[in-house]
This record gives C-alpha cells, structure tokens and sequence, in this order.
C-alpha cells in the first residue's frame, strides 16, 4: 500500500469516529461514470448520511 493510501485511511478513520460517512470517488469515476457517482450520492443524502 503506498504512503498517501495509507494517509487516506487515516483520516477516513478519523472522519468516522466524528460520525461522518465517507465516500470515495475517484476522478476517473466522476469523468466517466458521473450516473453511479450522482446515485451514490443522492442515496447517501436520502439515508440522511450526510447529517452529522
């Protein structure tokens, strides 16, 4: 696992702990698969994830 991955789990955990969701999405995904990204979202939004 390289040095920044290791630095982002970190601080995914970190978000966590305060009760926040964390979703990752890479570039590549919101360039060329922007119909997953949005559902991903609007599905986060409508289980209330993005309340802390």
């Amino acid at each position: 696992m390289n040095a920044q991955r290791l630095v982002d789990n970190e601080h995914d955990a970190r978000l966590r702990l305060m009760g926040c969701t964390v979703i990752r999405i890479g570039h590549r995904q919101i360039l060329d698969d922007w119909a997953t990204v949005q559902e991903l979202i609007l599905t986060a939004i409508g289980q209330g994830l993005h309340l802390v």
